[in-house]
């Protein structure tokens, strides 16, 4: 059995954590400081999962459509990259936060951005023994149709 489209799920997922963190912010439950907490970090552990998804959709769509690579190009060397290059991002972001709004560095928002990462490549590493991971992603070469 294909899992299909799991980093799909994670998107989905991510979004509706981020929408609940936007609307929890703005009530009662706010004001209780473990719930306060979760909803300072929790759009980290959103946007990880999202930028990831949109990424690989891009990776994939270049390499698959647009330079008509056939190779295997999504593995875990694509999905390393990606999830350094998302940090990367979340780093800069977090340091220009403390710029605008001069405000401290908060190590809990890089280490939950790694849990986060580290999600994402346990599911690929689960399932090791393929050879393209583009089916976690949705998206399917068509052998077929670049044959006839």
């Amino acid at each position: 059995m294909k899992f299909k489209n799991i980093y799909g799920i994670l998107c989905i997922i991510g979004g509706v954590i981020w929408a609940l963190t936007m609307v929890l912010r703005e009530t009662e439950l706010a004001n209780i400081s473990f719930i306060r907490t979760l909803l300072n970090h929790a759009p980290n552990l959103s946007v990880v999962w999202i930028s990831f998804y949109m990424f690989s959709s891009v990776y994939i769509d270049l390499t698959y459509l647009y330079f008509n690579i056939t190779k295997r190009v999504f593995n875990f060397k694509v999905i390393f990259c990606l999830n350094g290059i998302i940090l990367l991002i979340l780093v800069v972001v977090e340091y220009l936060y403390i710029f605008i709004k001069g405000t401290r560095f908060c190590i809990w928002d890089i280490f939950v951005s790694l849990f986060a990462s580290i999600v994402i490549v346990g599911i690929a590493l689960f399932f090791r023994k393929e050879t393209d991971l583009s089916f976690l992603i949705g998206k399917y070469r068509d052998a077929t149709a670049s044959e006839s």
